[in-house]
């Protein structure tokens, strides 16, 4: 389980990742419960329905690959082709600045240095680059109990960039950050929750870019 913890004004704020029990005096504080893994929910807590993919990162390789669809692997290959570099990130201010670019853009919330600050050492970050410039960013909540590691935001670059070039990226980079996590003996990499066909054809198109990957479609709610 993670516990991280934010000031909200004057109150603090505790999330608690990937909790297996709840504790009771929880419900007197100002705690919430994400992607709860019991099976008793914790009291008082209003479930939000979240669905999310997991993979297996105990297979082999070989196998990660097999279980993706051919053009994932198709894309992961380009990415090489066309000398996409993946290295992990830690410039933690680096990604803020890329992060809030795209967020910018795409009219999502910003994101403050106290954010990343209040996860610590749970937070891991990786880059993909093309002759020094930085086509997409992922970061991650890395859970070592759990042996989870959840993506947690993810940006690309926007206007200077082959939007091409950026897709490939992604999808390389995502390979990448499994082979990254796999090697640390992580067991699962979340991808951070899919929204099962509900919403708009961008979310619906992130849902198809997630499940090419394989995996397993499970609900853990909030």
């Amino acid at each position: 389980m993670l516990n991280l913890k934010r000031k909200k004004g004057p109150f603090q704020h505790t999330r608690k990742w990937f909790a297996v029990e709840s504790a009771s005096s929880d419900c007197f504080r100002f705690v919430s419960y994400l992607q709860f893994q019991g099976e008793q929910p914790p009291r008082g807590l209003l479930r939000k329905e979240f669905h999310t993919q997991l993979i297996d990162l105990t297979k082999s390789e070989e196998l990660l690959l097999q279980s993706m669809k051919k053009n994932t692997c198709y894309e992961i290959r380009r990415a090489d082709k066309d000398g996409v570099a993946f290295t992990e990130e830690t410039d933690l201010e680096k990604f803020r600045k890329f992060y809030n670019l795209f967020a910018h853009i795409k009219s999502l919330p910003a994101l403050h240095a106290h954010h990343l600050a209040s996860i610590g050492s749970a937070l891991r970050v990786t880059r993909a680059e093309i002759a020094h410039e930085t086509l997409v960013m992922h970061a991650y909540l890395a859970d070592p109990e759990s042996s989870r590691a959840r993506l947690f935001l993810s940006a690309s670059a926007i206007g200077g960039s082959d939007k091409s070039l950026c897709g490939r990226a992604n999808r390389g980079l995502h390979w990448y950050d499994m082979k990254f996590f796999k090697i640390r003996d992580y067991a699962v990499y979340d991808m951070g929750g899919i929204a099962m066909g509900n919403g708009n054809d961008s979310t619906r198109g992130i849902d198809h870019f997630k499940t090419g990957f394989g995996g397993t479609t499970v609900r853990e709610d909030h």
